[in-house]
This record gives C-alpha cells, structure tokens and sequence, in this order.
C-alpha cells in the first residue's frame, strides 16, 4: 500500500471533501485523515460516517488512518496547567471548557488518559502542538507505555 498526503479539516463539510479526496486515490493507498481540534464526541460521530462512507466507494476501513491534532497543554501541577489553558483560550477568543473539550490540559498522567480516550475511538497517529510550562520531556514518561504498546503514536511540536 502506499501512502498520499494528509487530509483535514474543521468545518462538517471538509468530511465530504476528505471522502471525495478519497475515490480519486488507487484503492491500495493509505490516506491518513487529521481533523484539527476535534473533540472525542466529534471523533465519535464522525468516524462512523466516514466508515459507511468508504464502504459505499469500496474502499476498506483500513484505507483512513485516523489521526488527530490536538493543543498540549501540560504540566506536573494540573492547576497551573488549566490556568495557562484558560489564558490561551483568552487569547483565541473561546471559553476556557470549551478549549479544553479538544485539547489535552493536565498533568501528564491525564493526558495520557486523554489520548487514551482518543485512541479507543480509533485515533492512530496523534499530531501534538505544545504549551509546555516545564520540560519538553514532561509528557513523554507518562505517555510511553501507551507508545510501547503501540496505541497511540505522537508527533509533538513546539
């Protein structure tokens, strides 16, 4: 199988686009599909579509590698953690919850549990843009024996 370029999106309508992306490509291709900022609710009501979806072009559930892009927000004390999440929220414009609903804000055994969560739903790849108030490496400890057990697979950027 070979794999094409990244496909994602925020507005409902970018899922109609991703699934006609996807009946132009040779059925033996992977396209990895990487909304931005979805919470778990949105994977879970998205996911199914797509699926019904690629079944309806003959295409195998396999050939969507689901991924997510998510804000990283973390810290070994989770109150400083929330504090710098409802700043950023300010800062976009959002209400701190619902900031929170789609990026990961803790301590890094949380978000471990997030990416969990995110992972049960299907996610595979997990693209992660940092806020980190201490160590670069503060997340990763706590995040790899779900990396180990090949969960979940993160790409963090700052």
């Amino acid at each position: 199988m070979s794999v094409r370029g990244w496909r994602g999106h925020r507005h409902p309508s970018g899922l109609e686009a991703t699934v006609l992306q996807l009946s132009a490509e040779p059925l033996d291709t992977v396209t990895p599909w990487i909304p931005t900022d979805f919470t778990p609710q949105e994977y879970e009501a998205s996911i199914p579509k797509l699926r019904a979806q690629l079944n309806r072009l003959g295409r195998a559930p396999s050939s969507l590698e689901i991924c997510s892009h998510l804000a990283l927000i973390v810290d070994n004390d989770k109150s400083r953690a929330h504090e710098l999440a409802a700043k950023i929220a300010s800062d976009f414009g959002e209400k701190p919850e619902e900031f929170e609903g789609y990026a990961l804000v803790g301590d890094p055994s949380s978000i471990a549990e997030r990416i969990a969560q995110y992972t049960a739903l299907g996610v595979r790849h997990h693209v992660l843009s940092t806020f980190l108030t201490e160590s670069k490496n503060t997340l990763l400890p706590h995040a790899s024996p779900l990396l180990r057990r090949g969960y979940a697979k993160c790409v963090i950027l700052n």
